[in-house]
C-alpha cells in the first residue's frame, strides 16, 4: 500500500483508506471511519497515517493475536 507500483494507480485518498481497511482488516471501512481518517489527511498527507492508525486500532491487535497463535 505504500509501494511505489501502488503509488502508480493514483488512487483517492477514500479509495486507499478503503485498501487499507480490506488489506489489514478485511473488511470495509465504515462511512464514519472513512469520515475520520479522511479529516486525518487533510491536516496530515502522508498516507502513512492511516495504515498507523488502523494498525493502533483494537480489531487490527486482535487479527494479529490471531495470526500469532496459528503460525506457532
Amino acid at each position: 500500500l505504500y509501494s511505489e507500483h501502488y503509488k502508480a494507480r493514483k488512487t483517492t485518498d477514500k479509495q486507499y483508506i478503503r485498501d487499507v481497511y480490506q488489506s489489514m482488516l478485511g473488511r470495509e471501512p465504515l462511512r464514519t471511519e472513512t469520515s475520520v481518517l479522511l479529516n486525518q489527511l487533510k491536516k496530515n498527507p502522508n498516507r502513512l497515517i492511516v495504515i498507523d492508525l488502523v494498525m493502533a486500532t483494537a480489531e487490527h491487535q486482535k487479527i494479529q493475536k490471531i495470526d500469532l497463535s496459528v503460525k506457532k
